[in-house]
């Protein structure tokens, strides 16, 4: 979906205000939202006047971490939270794994953070059981990846085969405005100053 796709649905006043300071990505990270708590942290990390990624400024109330790589090249890992995850039921770990500079796009790593991400990769595998799964990264546009962090991540996935899990990358324009509206609810509550 382009990352200006608007559709015509009523909000207050005080959620355009908070629209308009928003741009069409930042927004579109927070139609990925699937939690009112994973929204407000990713609304407030939009809004917040210091860096606006979360990555880039780890909330240890919030994060856990479970490994950070030394040097320049270092990569950090934290278990995901229940308040991030919609697939705990059906996943036994989900990790995920960041360079510490805040960069979007794997081509833009240093070689020592290149092997950053082995080293970190080869940690979660000594570190968790690890029998098989997959690992997504996510980069770049996120009109292009469904994600909902502007920083280059990837998340180490172990099914717990109880069930299925997709990783999606692209929205159907149904799911797209569905998950628009849901966004735009979590803005109203915000405005009504409901906090998770």
């Amino acid at each position: 979906m382009e990352a200006t796709m608007t559709y015509r649905l009523e909000v207050s006043v005080e959620a355009q205000a908070i629209l308009v300071l928003l741009s069409p990505e930042q927004v579109e990270t927070l139609v990925g939202c699937t939690g009112f708590g994973q929204f407000i942290d990713g609304l407030e990390n939009h809004l917040s006047s210091d860096c606006p990624c979360p990555y880039c400024k780890i909330d240890p109330k919030k994060n856990t971490v479970l490994y950070r790589g030394r040097g320049k090249g270092g990569w950090i890992a934290w278990k995901v939270g229940e308040r991030y995850s919609t697939r705990k039921s059906t996943l036994l770990h989900q990790i995920l794994l960041f360079p510490k500079r805040h960069v979007r796009n794997p081509w833009e790593l240093t070689i020592p953070e290149q092997l950053g991400y082995f080293r970190a990769i080869n940690w979660a595998h000594a570190n968790f059981e690890i029998p098989g799964g997959g690992i997504i990264n996510r980069f770049g546009d996120t009109q292009w990846n469904v994600g909902t962090i502007l920083h280059m991540h990837a998340t180490i996935m172990v099914p717990n085969r109880k069930g299925r899990v997709i990783i999606p990358l692209q929205k159907s324009r149904g799911m797209h405005r569905a998950h628009y509206k849901r966004m735009l609810g979590f803005l109203e509550r915000y405005v009504a100053g409901e906090r998770a």
